[in-house]
């Protein structure tokens, strides 16, 4: 993803479609390389302001990944993050509301339908969804719902200061949460 973090996204978008074909060619789409390279294209389509097709990979990435591992798991609780964030960029909240509550129900079962995978990635849930809460505030906030956005974000700090006491000030998710509620 360096093309991708240097914000060359048109480079990113080409270097994902190759890899994309070489992981179907190798391992077949619902391979976790096929997966991660259509991820890599959506996200560098959006990045690139390219909605339509990055919207049509997150669903296609949503899709798949539903049918490979058919109990919750952490790659369709992102997929639906990034749809509900695209869909909140282009201002169509009803289907950004729609994706949150998607994601919402893949969080709230993953603990009891797939409890080993959500222990082996526990960290990444907790950083997913914080970016989750920074989406439905985003949402919120957009939509004039700005008492019960700021309390999504508060209730995130005092999580965030919960799960890390020693360390919470040096981590990036406290210092975004912190400036989303400054806006």
């Amino acid at each position: 993803m360096t093309y991708y973090q240097e914000g060359d996204f048109q480079s990113a978008i080409k270097t994902a479609n190759q890899a994309l074909h070489l992981a179907k060619d190798e391992f077949g789409v619902l391979s976790e390389a096929y997966l991660s390279s259509l991820s890599n294209l959506a996200y560098a389509q959006s990045g690139k302001g390219d909605y339509i097709d990055a919207v049509k990979n997150f669903s296609s990435l949503l899709t798949l990944s539903i049918e490979r591992y058919q109990l919750p798991h952490i790659s369709q609780f992102e997929a639906l993050l990034e749809l509900s964030k695209t869909y909140v960029s282009v201002a169509k909240y009803d289907s950004a509301e729609y994706y949150v509550g998607l994601a919402t129900y893949i969080y709230n079962n993953v603990y009891e339908q797939n409890r080993s995978h959500y222990d082996s990635t526990a960290y990444n849930w907790n950083v997913s969804y914080m970016r989750f809460n920074g989406i439905q505030s985003t949402l919120l906030h957009r939509k004039g719902q700005i008492e019960q956005a700021i309390a999504v974000l508060e209730t995130q700090l005092r999580e965030i200061q919960r799960l890390y006491p020693d360390e919470f000030e040096i981590l990036p998710e406290y210092a975004i949460t912190i400036s989303n509620l400054s806006v």
